[in-house]
């Protein structure tokens, strides 16, 4: 097996990375109980996700296949990891789960908080995600009616909520979804959460939005970067901003290209230095609508 941390603490200021001592400690009890045989031989994978108070940990562990009863196993990680309040064991086909614990993590940026679960997706590096969200909620600006494609837990929601009367968050994946709800609870009367793919929400939005027009979009896909047809129905939606959120350059070009040719100008380009000493980097990208 082999241990990943999808929240590998990252340092923007220095050229080193640094793993934060939760999953550094992590690490090392794992290695240690790997070698010791405490772990069955068909672990595969351990992805391990931190909290921003660097005290809470959540375990996702896969297995090609899940023993009868997982409640030993469940106990082991538990025992040598008191730190992880909450561990889902799954094979490798996503057929069989047991969870030990909530389900969750909550993490806190700029001062709102956020309820991450296993299955759900939050931007990996503690120290630049408060700058990250601050550069999309400026570029936004403040108006009337924002909409969010691919919100996630509702990071950038969250922030456009400070700004606009009402914002519309779109969510494909359920359980990413149900942290959402969560996320919006105490925003309640300005969020309103949709379970659905941006494409299938946005054909449906047009069908009857009436003569509302959205001030802002903000979309912020996964690497294989919107969906067929979507880069089109944001332009045809007219707003007068889009800000994207990439973390592939090459999907990102591809969809500035169809936005550009549909009568939006490219303002800004923000960079991120999200994963230090890897290729990969994070864009932030400000659209206008030229007429």
């Amino acid at each position: 097996g082999y241990f990943r941390a999808r929240s590998s603490v990252l340092c923007p200021v220095q050229t080193c990375s640094i793993i934060s001592p939760a999953l550094l400690a992590t690490f090392h009890t794992l290695r240690d109980t790997l070698a010791g045989g405490a772990l069955p031989p068909t672990l595969r994978e351990i992805e391990a996700f931190v909290d921003t108070g660097d005290k809470g940990l959540l375990l996702n562990v896969t297995c090609t296949s899940l023993p009868r009863s997982s409640e030993p196993l469940l106990k082991t990680f538990s025992d040598i990891l008191p730190a992880a309040k909450s561990i889902l064991l799954q094979d490798a086909a996503g057929e069989r789960m047991s969870l030990f614990g909530p389900g969750f993590l909550q993490c806190e940026v700029l001062q709102k908080s956020f309820r991450v679960g296993h299955l759900s997706f939050f931007q990996v590096n503690r120290f630049l995600v408060d700058e990250m969200a601050t550069t999309v909620r400026d570029l936004a600006g403040a108006a009337e009616l924002a909409f969010d494609l691919y919100a996630g837990v509702g990071l950038f929601a969250a922030m456009l909520a400070d700004q606009f009367s009402h914002v519309l968050a779109v969510e494909a994946h359920p359980a990413a979804a149900r942290d959402l709800e969560h996320t919006t609870l105490s925003s309640r009367a300005k969020i309103t959460v949709q379970n659905k793919s941006a494409g299938a929400f946005l054909r449906t939005w047009k069908q009857g939005r009436g003569s509302r027009t959205p001030d802002c979009f903000v979309v912020d896909p996964p690497r294989a970067g919107l969906e067929d047809g979507v880069a089109e129905r944001l332009a045809a939606c007219k707003p007068r901003r889009i800000i994207y959120v990439s973390c592939d350059p090459s999907t990102l070009a591809r969809d500035l290209a169809k936005l550009c040719s549909n009568e939006y100008t490219l303002r800004d380009i923000h960079l991120f230095d999200m994963f230090p000493q890897t290729y990969h980097i994070e864009c932030v990208v400000l659209l206008e609508r030229t007429r």
